[in-house]
């Protein structure tokens, strides 16, 4: 069994075998722990929930009882939390060189496991999403550009309606003076001939008429 090392758990100096005869071992480092940021205590507490439920189900894997200090993911989601190495060495893990080896009986692990569990809150359920009117941002330049252009459109149908409206106009009067002129001209034809007097016309009375 790999000697343990000495660590100091909340101002409590001793061996990890010494820190694990207090009466709740976990206590002071939980405590600890529960002073990181929310998102910072989560994250360790699920992460560390995860290691020592793989302790708990694998007891005998090597790979399970060691944690390698290098690891980027223990250093982010466990190391970074203040709390969380000594909440590990109250779980029976001692330091050899950049690991970390579970060398203690696995109940340990087992009724740190309850505690911490215990200790994590359930997850704050996520808000609704907010309504599709107040989701979308309103940019005051492009409602102007957009009243602009609707304004616009508007001009340009009002004056494509008057426009086709003289046409129609200047249709109408043509129609009215090519029938007009044909009128006129119907009436000057019937209008001339010969023009005779009475006498011409044998109206005069005089006999041989």
């Amino acid at each position: 069994m790999a000697e343990s090392t000495r660590l100091s758990v909340n101002n409590c100096e001793g061996a990890t075998t010494d820190l694990q005869g207090l009466a709740n071992p976990f206590a002071l480092p939980l405590q600890v722990l529960e002073t990181n940021p929310p998102d910072v205590y989560q994250t360790a507490a699920r992460t560390l929930s995860l290691l020592l439920q793989n302790v708990v189900t694998h007891p005998e894997s090597e790979k399970h009882r060691t944690l390698h200090l290098s690891n980027k993911a223990i250093q982010a989601r466990v190391l970074s939390a203040e709390g969380a190495l000594e909440f590990l060495a109250a779980c029976g893990f001692v330091q050899v060189e950049d690991t970390l080896v579970f060398v203690e009986d696995v109940t340990l692990v087992e009724n740190a496991l309850r505690v911490l569990q215990a200790a994590v809150p359930a997850p704050v359920p996520a808000p609704p999403p907010p309504a599709p009117q107040q989701a979308a941002s309103v940019d005051p330049a492009r409602v102007k550009w957009l009243a602009e252009q609707k304004q616009r459109k508007q001009q340009e149908e009002s004056e494509r309606a008057a426009i086709r409206a003289r046409i129609a106009g200047n249709r109408e009067e043509q129609k009215y003076r090519v029938v007009t002129d044909s009128k006129a001209a119907l009436i000057k034809g019937q209008s001339k001939g010969t023009v005779q007097n009475a006498t011409q016309m044998g109206l005069d009375g005089k006999a041989g008429g």
